[in-house]
């Protein structure tokens, strides 16, 4: 029996926090989650872009929001296959529930990770990425109603077991630094993993 049980990292930035394309750079399995949402430009990576027909069922959603009209979610199976997956604090508390109660079985180490960064470097990086004044204003004010109920996941430590880890980094950086959160990324899932190794092994120690 393989009781090596790789950690799940939840990444949640408002807009323009870097919190793509970090975990882009992290190189580790991320979730694509489905959108309905048009692709900004052609090859945009990050999302799953498909129609209101093919958007997966009710039944197959482990998270679900939506934004502008725009419907996005994750299924069961993207989550089995990754490490990461960029969300927000209202789909993490409903994410969280489910993973618990649905991959039980699995006792994955989940982190939560939130990528803090001030409102004048997100408004201008998302100028820089042709997103406009207005829109990039509209997606401050949106989010910062948005990310209010970030302190909701707090209270969901207390019924995760492994224990949720809540943890919070800056990136205010500019592009000659991107990177340096995704190895920040990467350090964690390799110390967890680690840790997860060293206790598969004790276990199969006891069972020989």
């Amino acid at each position: 029996m393989n009781y090596v049980r790789k950690p799940f990292i939840l990444i949640m930035g408002k807009s323009g926090s870097g919190k793509t394309t970090e975990t882009l750079l992290s190189k580790l399995p991320c979730v694509n989650s489905y959108t309905t949402r048009p692709a900004r430009y052609e090859g945009e990576t990050g999302h799953t872009f498909v129609t209101e027909e093919a958007f997966p069922p009710t039944s197959e959603q482990i998270a679900f929001t939506e934004f502008n009209g725009y419907k996005y979610c994750a299924t069961y199976q993207q989550i089995s296959d990754s490490a990461l997956y960029v969300i927000d604090p209202d789909g993490a508390i409903e994410f969280i529930p489910k993973f618990r109660s649905k991959l039980a079985n699995s006792y994955r180490q989940l982190i939560c990770i939130y990528i803090e960064t001030s409102p004048f470097v997100r408004f201008k990086r998302m100028v820089q990425r042709g997103d406009g004044i207005r829109h990039a204003i509209g997606r401050i004010k949106h989010d910062r109603r948005k990310f209010k109920s970030l302190n909701e996941i707090e209270k969901l430590q207390q019924n995760c077991f492994p224990p949720l880890i809540l943890l919070k980094v800056k990136n205010n950086y500019s592009k000659k630094y991107a990177g340096t959160i995704a190895k920040y990324l990467n350090t964690i899932y390799n110390y967890c993993t680690n840790l997860s190794l060293r206790d598969a092994q004790e276990v199969q120690n006891e069972e020989t």
